[in-house]
């Protein structure tokens, strides 16, 4: 099943027109964060450690996050493929419309962490979160 998320999150990335490095890097077990207007870096240990725990309780492959800072908190928008297979179609079709699934870790205060869509831009080769 890994096998094929990893084909889809790749599928995904594209589609995102997310940077080619960010994408190579992924294909080499390395996730990168989009932050600002859509600048690209690698996640740091705590990012990582958040990808882990999240892959870990959900079975979701994480592609990508979005780093923001709103007057609620600090959050990480985590771009994931789900482990449900059936779900893919209409995940594909909500991202060429300019929404992707994500769940939405909120550092400051968890209990506002929550799964959902999220309206998403592609600029300088990451993603900007724009609702």
């Amino acid at each position: 099943m890994r096998e094929k998320q990893i084909k889809e999150a790749l599928k995904r990335m594209e589609l995102l027109k997310l940077s080619s490095q960010c994408i190579d890097a992924f294909k080499e077990g390395n996730i990168w964060e989009s932050e600002g207007i859509g600048a690209l870096y690698e996640c740091n240990d705590k990012e990582k450690e958040i990808i882990k725990a999240f892959e870990k309780d959900t079975g979701g492959l994480v592609y990508h996050l979005i780093h923001d800072k709103f007057p609620f908190g600090e959050c990480y928008t985590i771009l994931y493929v789900s482990k449900y297979k059936d779900e893919w179609k209409m995940d594909i079709e909500d991202i060429k419309e300019g929404y992707a699934l994500a769940y939405v870790k909120n550092i400051d205060d968890d209990y506002c962490s929550e799964f959902g869509s999220v309206a998403i831009k592609s600029n300088i080769g990451g993603l900007i979160r724009i609702g």
